[in-house]
């Protein structure tokens, strides 16, 4: 009885006590048809939202990108704050992409690598105190460079 696959458990009471005259509580049922491996229609229904191919980063699509121009000592600044590349792979005068998001934080993207970016000193161009975090720093430019919009439409 194909109608009867695709139904879920109360359908398959009612037809069972309107069409067989067969009276049977849900419990009972629910387990006699879990014990038979019966599923419901909804468990292997498709989704319809389509599979994220492996190659795609959401992470890289869902952040704030800014390109910079990496100097002599490694270094990048962005909004007044400067920043160092925690590498010796990128060459000065080399683009690369500083990428800003909650989830990964602050990178940089340079020939489809990521590198940790360390802040190195503030707006007013002094060097950091030692009592400031680097995470709480960055959590800091995050907040500022890619939650803004959301303040101001607050």
């Amino acid at each position: 009885m194909p109608e009867l696959e695709e139904c879920n458990i109360t359908h398959f009471q009612e037809i069972l006590e309107e069409d067989y005259k067969i009276l049977i509580s849900y419990s009972p049922l629910y387990r006699f048809l879990k014990s038979k491996g019966a599923k419901s229609p909804r468990k292997h229904k498709k989704s319809s939202f389509m599979k994220l191919p492996k190659y795609v980063n959401l992470d890289y699509l869902l952040s704030v990108k800014y390109t910079r121009t990496v100097d002599v000592s490694n270094c990048i600044s962005i909004s007044g704050t400067s920043f160092v590349i925690d590498t010796r792979e990128i060459l000065h005068k080399e683009k690369i992409e500083v990428c800003i998001s909650k989830r990964i934080g602050l990178k940089a993207r340079f020939n489809d690598k990521w590198y940790k970016i360390i802040p190195i000193s503030n707006s007013n161009n002094k060097s950091l105190k030692s009592n400031d975090s680097i995470e709480a720093i960055i959590q800091q430019f995050i907040y500022y460079n890619c939650l803004k919009n959301e303040r101001l439409s607050a």
